[in-house]
């Protein structure tokens, strides 16, 4: 409810300037190699490809590490969340430009696939604690952001709410696991500590 809330808040009225000023400039360089490139490019972010990743990983790894269903978790929570900010706010996709992707149907605000390859990203990360793989999942998020703003089917400032979003579900998810994780280790070094 917390991020709805945000979501609700920082829902921009009408178009603001630096929107518009990012859209205008995305559209002046359009060439047909950067179409194609950025049309490949924003299937990182897909639901189509995310979902059936993070369900395999979970579904593979779930008996060594129990925290494998995280990236699922955040995906699924993301989506939930994004889907009923769009259902609230409504805000209409850009018509400054014209579109190159035809998918792009439902409410712009906020963009959910910048929500999902940060929630995934982020969430895989933390899974695996390593520092690189935060590191790509923030390229991988801003490079999806840049495509949805290539193809001219989101604001800007859609693309910041759905990776704060991602980015937040992640976090948040992976801090209410892992107190679990804490105390079971606190609770093996006592043991430790008490043989000897």
């Amino acid at each position: 409810m917390a991020c709805l809330t945000a979501l609700w808040l920082l829902a921009p009225r009408g178009i603001p300037a630096w929107d518009r000023a990012l859209l205008d400039l995305f559209a002046q360089i359009r060439s047909p190699l950067l179409d194609r490139a950025m049309g490949s490019l924003t299937w990182l972010g897909s639901l189509w490809l995310l979902l059936p990743a993070s369900l395999l990983l979970g579904l593979l790894a779930h008996r060594r590490r129990p925290r494998a269903w995280l990236p699922a978790a955040s995906l699924g929570l993301a989506i939930g969340i994004g889907y009923l900010a769009k259902s609230l706010i409504q805000r209409p996709r850009p018509d400054l430009h014209p579109a190159l992707d035809g998918l792009a149907t439902h409410a712009s605000f906020p963009s959910l696939h910048s929500a999902q390859a940060l929630a995934f990203g982020i969430a895989l990360g933390l899974l695996l604690q390593r520092s690189w793989v935060l590191a790509a999942a923030a390229v991988l998020g801003l490079a999806v952001g840049v495509s949805r703003l290539y193809l001219q089917v989101h604001f800007p400032s859609d693309v910041l709410a759905g990776a704060l979003l991602g980015g937040l579900t992640a976090l948040v998810l992976d801090r209410l696991w892992h107190p679990a994780a804490a105390q079971t280790t606190r609770t093996e070094q006592d043991d430790g500590i008490q043989i000897r």
